[in-house]
This record gives structure tokens, sequence and C-alpha cells, in this order.
């Protein structure tokens, strides 16, 4: 990947209920940003559509399959090519958010980015219980984003099933282990939900130091959802959470 363009290539590469969206939205609004959503997903709600990687339709044929598993490495490559040298004309930095699931199933990826000289922005939550119990609420109201309306069944409180929500707990402990293992290999900057929301001009300064836009200042694109109000309330407290998983939270 060598182009002419001068932008700063970065990647945001997290896992659900980090903050992420409203994080890439956010950078998004800035003059010098262009930083698009997770542009390796294969369905229709990605911000910034126009990037989409052409994912190859699904065929019967145990021949077409293989075919096209073969070709997707060489397909993937050109359009990290192609996106980078589109989208970053006219900023200063261009990048887009990468799910930890899409580092699985395209298992090169980051070895890609590394060698372009992509810079990798790992967003993860310290705190794992807080992480599923986000997840458990979205997942059960259908209400994953304040900017997102349809799907939801609006407020209201939820009972909590301990076998399912341990499940849930589980994905996002190895979720955070995951990230971190990829911070470990690949290097990076390294960046947590709690930082974003307690210091958002902080945390927002250090990314611009790290992308080329020293003097990067913006503001919440997006607001966080409201227990009870535009998300769900759970009948146990969470201090009863804690105490009946912390330890397997802790893993």
């Amino acid at each position: 990947m060598t182009s002419g363009a001068p932008s700063c290539r970065f990647v945001v590469v997290t896992g659900q209920r980090s903050g992420s969206t409203m994080l890439i939205k956010s950078l998004d609004a800035s003059k010098d940003i262009l930083c698009a959503g997770e542009i390796f997903h294969n369905g229709p709600n990605i911000y910034h559509r126009e990037y989409q990687f052409p994912h190859s339709l699904a065929k019967k044929s145990p021949f077409v399959r293989v075919w096209n598993a073969l070709r997707t490495r060489g397909r993937t490559k050109s359009h990290l090519r192609w996106f980078y040298d589109n989208a970053g004309m006219g900023v200063t930095a261009v990048g887009f958010k990468l799910m930890t699931s899409q580092t699985k199933t395209f298992p090169w990826l980051m070895r890609m980015l590394r060698d372009c000289d992509v810079t990798p922005l790992y967003l993860l939550r310290r705190d794992v219980l807080a992480t599923a119990i986000s997840y458990y609420k979205a997942k059960a109201t259908g209400r994953f984003h304040s900017d997102r309306p349809e799907g939801g069944r609006g407020s209201g409180v939820l009972t909590i099933d301990d076998n399912e929500f341990r499940r849930v707990l589980g994905l996002c402990r190895e979720n955070k282990r995951q990230l971190e293992s990829l911070h470990a290999v690949n290097g990076g900057l390294l960046l947590a939900y709690e930082d974003m929301i307690s210091d958002w001009q902080g945390f927002i300064a250090v990314i611009g130091r790290t992308i080329g836009v020293p003097d990067l200042q913006v503001e919440m694109a997006i607001s966080r959802l409201k227990p009870g109000i535009d998300s769900a309330q759970l009948v146990v407290d969470e201090a009863i959470l804690r105490k009946r998983f912390g330890a397997f939270a802790a893993g």
C-alpha cells in the first residue's frame, strides 16, 4: 500500500458495549478526520457504507466456497488500499472500526494493517462485569445505541437468568483478553471506556496526538443509553451481581 495521500491511517479495534460507536462518530465530526464504521461487517447498518468491503455472495457449490475463501485475502488487501487512498483524500487522518470478531474472520488483517503503517487504537472496557450488564440489557431490550431507536422495546425492568448472564459475562471477559492480546502482539494505543467517560476532552486529546491531529477537540456525537429512560433496569442490584459473579468476571 503505497499512496501519495498524506493522511495518517488508523484503525479502532474494539468489542461490543465499549462506547466505540460514540467515539467513531465523534471523530468523524472533525473536519480533519474521516472515521468509518465496521467496513468489514457484512450487513446494512454500517456508518459510511460507501466504504463497505464487498463480501462474496454465499454459494452452495463447495468449489465456489473454496474459491471465495482463497481470493478473500487478496481482495482484503486491495480493499484496504482503496479505502485509505480514497477516504483519506482531503483529511489529516482516516480510519475505521474493526471488531475483535472480524479479526477472527480475517485472521491476516491485523498483519496487513501493521505492514501498511496503520496505527491501531484499542478501545476496551476495564470493568468486565459492567460490560456484561450493558450487553445483557441491550440484548434483552433490542436497543444497543441511543441514535438507533428502531428495534428497541422501550424502558422497563428485566429479570436476570443466571446461566445466560454467566454466558454473556464469559464472552465479555474473553473479548477483553483478545483486545489485550492484539495490543501486546501488534502494538498501538490502548484506550479504556472508563477514561473516555470520565475525561472526554483529555481522552480525545490523546487520540489526536496519536493520529496527527494535535489540537483535536470534538464533542460527543451521540449520548449514552440512560437506564430506565431509553434502556432498562435489572431487578437484581449491581452490588449483588458483583458479589455473585465478581470472581468469575476476574477470571
